[in-house]
């Protein structure tokens, strides 16, 4: 570079840092801290604001032409310009045309944002506006028929759009006027004769020109007419007419119907009451038909098949023939007995024709066997059915019966036999009883007769003869001894036997069959005889035997407890004893003797004897009474179950220390709780050691449960008390012991009083705490390990409920 441009870049430097400088110090620059000049910056402007007026031109409003034209509207730029963008593909979509509107071209669903541009600055976008493409159909609508020839009347033709978007709606217009001359349509309402308009599809049963236009709810104002018009042609039948032969006539009789014909018509369709009937056939004339009616006939015409309406009915009555007439037989079943007649009649009617040829309304006489029918005719002359067939039945008589018995003809006086007939439905004896089987108790000769279930009579059977036997005479009864004893003792009695030394059996009122009876109850007693063709006597005169009634068993009772202990509980140097009491009326002079022998009421029982040893008196005790006037015992009473337990002996036990504060009971007998005393006072102790809390005597005794029967169940019995224990606390002791003291660290301390919750604190001769803590409760004795510590002296300090006691403990091994 030569020394000419050299200046002249310094120069252009120094003019172009000039320039820089004056630019930052404009405003809108930033301000240097180092200077007293301000610098400014560009603010762009705000985001306009933008809104979507509506449509301007729907696609396809022009034919062909799928743009639709939407107006959208912008504020907010001052002096700047709008410019609008595609929000999905930032596609630059031009300026406002007119002012704040912008009329823009779509062809699809789309979302616009606008940017306001002044000073050369662009705003941020405004909020997106999501336009929707409307259109109107896109294509002219033609009309097509699912069926291209003419129908009949009252069938259905399908319209259908060749447009048919189901969210478009569809206008059907229907014109008057003939094939050739097409008339302008009128909107069709919804009505009996179509059925679709709003819809592509229309069906229809009306001729007539039909049009139609499209329209789309997004373009309403935009309406697609079809390309043409289609008319549509329906073909009727005029209505047939049909006659009778007759139009009253009896129902088993016919008349023939006859319909008006026609060139055109291949075939006829026959409606009785309202009702298609096939089996009429197609043809116009019916040559047979016997039925109260409407008739009706519709025909079919030969080019589409189409079918008239039905002809006017013509009514038909056909007369009730007479019912099938019932003959009635004078005899039930129209059946007889041999040698016997009956008549048949008629049910009611006009006339009579029987098949026998006769005309009345009875025929009468007959005894033969015949079949036979009638039919009445009634005023009109109709004829009923012939009757049902009446049959007469002759029946032969029933053969002569039988007699049969069911037992020995012969027998005695006071029997019977049954006499019985073949069998066969009643029956007639000469006895005039009417049951197939009788009874007979007296001598004769007997005959029967029978009817069978035709009420036919039979010859009367053979004879048979009944024989009745007199009975043997009565016997008479003697007895061994008094017929009064004790209901304890016994009398024989003895019946006489048969005279003539004929063999005799007996038949007593017990049941028994021996000669001789043993009695040993009150009762009355008769006998009968039987002599060898077993015929049985009156009865023996009645002899009575009384067994006197024992007294009654004395009612016994205890006057204590029937299971107690040999002392009492209270006192062990007191026995105890009960009386067994048996009580009987207080006017009887009746004697009690005891299960033991003892003769008395009252019957007293002690385990003790006079030496003091244990008797056991446990067993069951019963107690009898003697009648005084009779000398009859009674049963014995029930039995009293007596239970005695000894109870158990003290007298080599005692009570010592088992610590400084525990007293035990030692060598007692075997049993289950302890009794303790202080004085008089019961002690809730039960074991057999217990801690003493107070200065005092202390004695005890101990119990023994035994299992006895039932009610009591359990029985319990106290030993005697021993001697007893005087306990005094050593005064050094001051209500707190330890020991042993020096100890292996294995401690026991006692209380003279029972603490809840009491705190135990343990620290070295330094002061150092070794332990801190509560126990539940001391009420005996509370160990103490402290054998995990080193050898040395200790405080114990013991505090409960207001005491508060420490003592020197020492630990050696």
């Amino acid at each position: 570079m030569n020394n000419l441009t050299h200046k002249t870049f310094l120069a252009l430097l120094f003019v172009a840092m000039s320039i820089t400088s004056w630019a930052n110090n404009s405003p809108g620059g930033t301000e240097n801290p180092s200077s007293n000049k301000t610098n400014k910056i560009a603010i762009p402007p705000a985001a306009p604001g933008v809104a979507y007026l509506g449509v301007d031109r729907c696609g396809y409003q022009s034919p062909g032409d799928a743009r639709s034209s939407v107006i959208l509207q912008s504020q907010g730029c001052g002096n700047g310009f709008i410019q609008w963008y595609n929000a999905g593909d930032k596609g630059n979509l031009g300026r406002n045309n007119f002012g704040d509107k912008k009329y823009l071209d779509i062809l699809f669903d789309i979302n616009v944002y606008a940017t306001c541009t002044e000073f050369g600055e662009e705003s941020a976008p405004s909020k997106t506006l999501f336009i929707k493409y409307m259109a109107a159909p896109s294509s002219q609508p033609f009309i097509t028929r699912d069926n291209p020839n003419d129908v009949c009347d009252g069938q259905i033709i399908t319209l259908k759009s060749s447009v048919n978007n189901p969210k478009f709606l569809y206008a059907w217009e229907r014109g008057l006027g003939l094939e050739r001359t097409p008339t302008y349509g009128y909107l069709i309402n919804q009505d009996n004769a179509t059925s679709g308009q709003g819809s592509p599809e229309l069906k229809i049963t009306k001729p007539g020109w039909y049009f139609i236009s499209v329209t789309s709810p997004d373009c309403p104002q935009v309406r697609v007419y079809g390309a043409g018009q289609i008319f549509v042609n329906f073909t009727s039948v005029p209505k047939p007419k049909v006659t009778a032969s007759d139009t009253v006539f009896c129902e088993d009789k016919a008349v023939s119907l006859q319909a008006d014909s026609s060139r055109n018509v291949t075939g006829y369709t026959w409606y009785v009451n309202g009702i298609k009937q096939d089996s009429l056939g197609t043809k116009s004339f019916i040559k047979s038909f016997n039925k109260t009616a409407k008739i009706q006939v519709q025909t079919t015409e030969s080019t589409l098949g189409c079918k008239s309406p039905l002809s006017d009915a013509i009514s038909l009555r056909a007369l009730r023939v007479p019912p099938k007439p019932v003959i009635t037989p004078s005899k039930k079943g129209a059946a007889i007995c041999q040698g016997d007649t009956l008549s048949l009649t008629s049910s009611l009617g006009f006339k009579y024709k029987w098949s026998t040829g006769a005309t009345t309304p009875s025929i009468k006489n007959i005894g033969t066997v015949g079949s036979y029918t009638v039919q009445v005719i009634d005023t009109s002359g109709c004829v009923s059915k012939p009757s049902d067939t009446t049959t007469i039945t002759v029946f032969k008589l029933p053969t002569k019966p039988v007699i049969s018995a069911n037992g020995p003809l012969a027998f005695c006086s006071g029997g019977n036999v049954t006499l019985t007939s073949t069998p066969n439905t009643t029956y007639l004896w000469s006895n005039a009883a009417i049951t197939r089987s009788i009874t007979i108790s007296a001598s004769g000769d007997f005959t029967v007769a029978v009817r069978d279930a035709n009420l036919c009579l039979s010859p009367t059977s053979d004879p048979v003869k009944v024989i009745v036997y007199a009975l043997p005479a009565k016997p008479t009864i003697t007895a061994t001894g008094p017929l009064s004893f004790c209901a304890d003792q016994s009398v024989i009695l003895t019946a006489s036997d048969l005279p003539n030394n004929e063999k005799t059996r007996f038949r007593w009122n017990t049941t028994d069959s021996t000669k001789s009876l043993t009695v040993k109850t009150s009762a009355t007693f008769t006998v009968r005889v039987l002599d060898p063709r077993n015929c049985l006597s009156p009865a023996s005169d009645p002899i009575s035997t009384i067994a006197l009634p024992l007294p009654p068993a004395p009612t016994v009772a205890a006057d204590g407890p029937l299971a107690f202990c040999s002392r009492s509980n209270d006192d062990y140097t007191k026995m105890n004893s009960i009386n067994l009491i048996a009580t009987i009326p207080s006017t009887s002079t009746n004697l009690v003797t005891w299960s033991t022998g003892f003769v008395g009421k009252i019957l007293n029982l002690s385990a003790i004897s006079a030496d003091g040893k244990f008797v056991d008196i446990s067993r069951d005790y019963t107690a009898t009474v003697k009648d005084a006037v009779t000398g009859c015992i009674s049963p014995k009473s029930i039995p009293l179950s007596v239970v005695v337990k000894d109870n158990p002996d003290a007298s080599a036990s005692s009570i010592t220390k088992d610590g400084t504060f525990t007293l035990k009971a030692i060598n007692f007998p075997d049993g289950t709780d302890y009794e303790w005393r202080f004085g008089t006072e019961v002690l809730k102790f039960t074991e057999g050691i217990i801690k003493a809390n107070r200065y005092g005597d202390y004695t005890a005794r101990r119990k023994t449960v035994f299992t006895v029967p039932a009610p009591t169940n359990t029985l319990t019995c106290f030993s005697n008390f021993v001697k007893p224990f005087t306990f005094k606390e050593d005064p050094d002791f001051k209500g707190l012991s330890i020991y042993p003291n020096p100890s292996n660290g294995l401690l026991t301390i006692e209380t003279l009083a029972d603490y809840d919750n009491p705190e135990i604190i343990i620290y070295d001769l330094l002061g150092r705490l070794i332990y801190t803590g509560t126990v539940p409760s001391v009420k005996g004795k509370l160990i103490v390990d402290l054998r995990n510590q080193t050898e040395g002296e200790y405080m114990l300090r013991f505090k409960a409920n207001g005491f508060d006691l420490t003592k020197r403990i020492i630990i050696d091994r």
